[in-house]
């Protein structure tokens, strides 16, 4: 049995959490858009790309304030940082 409407993303809790975070005038919570960031990027890109406006802009925020967790996770999104290292076997 299928709800109305329940694959919008205006009726996934995140997203509804998000935005009411967004009509409180509270600081950013880096473990709230971490969350955010795994969470659209489950089944997406692994990309900034993938990121709703309202979660990008405060990532962004948070990298520009010097946070190493917004730091680490832009960073995890645009490919960068340590490759995976495979040995070979002789």
């Amino acid at each position: 049995m299928a709800r109305p409407e329940s694959s919008s993303p205006e009726n996934c809790i995140p997203y509804r959490a998000f935005n009411k975070r967004q009509t409180v005038s509270l600081p950013i919570d880096p473990a709230f858009i971490v969350r955010q960031a795994i969470h659209w990027t489950r089944k997406r890109p692994i990309a900034l790309s993938s990121l709703p406006d309202m979660i990008r802009k405060d990532l962004e925020k948070l990298c520009a304030a010097g946070d190493p967790t917004g730091l680490m996770v832009r960073d995890w999104l645009e490919g960068k940082g340590p490759k995976p290292v495979v040995e070979e076997k002789a």
